[in-house]
């Protein structure tokens, strides 16, 4: 009964009440037991929902497996130090993990300690939900220069997670960084690297990134994204925060002509309401003053641009990044479809950078024993259920 199971996330209830409505109750004897791969939100959500399902109607015995030695995934090692109401959550966690019905492994990695289908022998369901666990790529060669990191890695990094705490990150005569993309894991970045230390020192970033960024000689970030403004995909919250409430932050516009939108953007915003607010906040801070040239000087400097793709990356002597060249990018299509053409005209944008963050999206690996799309960077699934048998996936379906 347990192999019809099909979950998606948190968001897959009213699949999960119908499986597991066929099993019976407590009454009856019927027991059901479900692996966990991966102890992040997805994990923790799926094994909440599971819990709450079978209260009452079958016993369940539930495992949750963790590669790393301790639980919560993202909400431990993804979230921004400055931002610990965020992690509140793991207080709901804590309280799956305190369920006598629950038990947790930590330091197991599946596909070296144990296969999938070893779990699926032992167990009626296991669900995948391990996340995406590498970084895409930019597809330039020289991508890979001393000092240039995935934002994954970068935020791992002042996180402590144990996988990047040895990450050599530079600051130390470091002036200007670059930060590619336009999404709140962006603006994370760029807010830990233009905090003060003082601000800093008062939240859980780790003890070895704060030392590098107590060293830091930034004075300027730069914020550069391939689309345009009313195609970011920061929520409101967050581009607020950091042109308005950094105190050590001076916000600029590279490019007035940048906060424009065209009529094709416009019928996009027409149906994004978060995107509209996020697109009224910047044009307001601009006309304010707040995201001018008049604040630059005795603060660190927030610059963005909009419609800029990069192209190559330039080393010093040593192999160390120097310097980052973009492309001017035009919109073209419908709305909704519109795809990133890049002109190389002979006008390239040339930033110095001493450091460059690419935060251009995370991508899923493949398990040992379970399909996948290296394509898409998928599971092959249906409604959530992976094709040959009672595997089930929440790793981006």
């Amino acid at each position: 009964m347990i192999s019809r199971l099909g979950i998606s996330g948190r968001g897959g209830s009213g699949r999960l009440w119908r499986a597991f409505s066929t099993v019976g109750s407590t009454s009856t004897g019927h027991s059901a037991s479900v692996c966990v791969v991966g102890a992040g939100p997805a994990g923790f959500y799926t094994a909440e929902s599971l819990l709450r399902m079978a209260s009452g109607r079958f016993n369940l015995k539930l495992s949750i497996v963790e590669r790393l030695a301790v639980p919560f995934g993202l909400v431990r090692f993804g979230v921004a130090p400055d931002h610990p109401e965020v992690k509140h959550v793991e207080n709901i966690f804590q309280g799956v993990l305190e369920n006598r019905s629950v038990d947790f492994f930590g330091n197991v990695t599946v596909g070296r300690d144990v296969t999938v289908p070893e779990l699926m022998q032992m167990y009626d369901a296991v669900v995948l939900a391990c996340g995406a666990e590498s970084n895409r790529d930019l597809g330039l060669p020289s991508e890979h220069l001393q000092n240039i990191f995935s934002a994954r890695d970068f935020v791992g990094w002042y996180n402590a997670h144990p996988d990047f705490t040895n990450l050599p990150v530079d600051l130390s005569e470091t002036t200007d960084a670059v930060v590619i993309g336009n999404g709140n894991v962006a603006l994370d970045v760029a807010r830990i690297l233009m905090r003060n230390y003082e601000e800093l020192a008062r939240t859980d970033i780790s003890n070895h990134a704060l030392s590098t960024l107590k060293r830091s000689m930034i004075k300027r970030v730069h914020v550069v994204g391939r689309r345009g403004l009313a195609q970011a995909a920061w929520t409101a919250k967050e581009v607020r925060e950091i042109l308005h409430s950094v105190p050590s932050v001076a916000p600029l516009v590279a490019d007035e002509n940048d906060l424009k939108v065209s009529s094709v953007d416009e019928q996009e915003l027409q149906s994004n309401r978060s995107r509209r607010r996020c697109v009224h906040i910047m044009k307001d801070a601009y006309s304010k003053g707040r995201a001018s040239e008049e604040l630059a000087g005795t603060k660190k400097e927030l610059v963005f641009h909009f419609r800029r793709a990069p192209v190559e990356f330039l080393p010093d002597d040593h192999g160390k990044v120097v310097r980052a060249d973009f492309l001017r990018t035009v919109l073209e299509g419908d709305a909704g479809r519109q795809r990133v053409v890049g002109l190389d005209d002979g006008n390239r944008l040339k930033l110095p950078a001493q450091l460059v963050v690419k935060s251009v999206g995370y991508k899923s690996v493949p398990l040992a024993g379970v399909p996948f799309d290296p394509k898409g960077s998928t599971v092959p699934n249906d409604r959530g259920k992976v094709s040959g048998g009672k595997c089930f996936s929440c790793v981006k379906l």
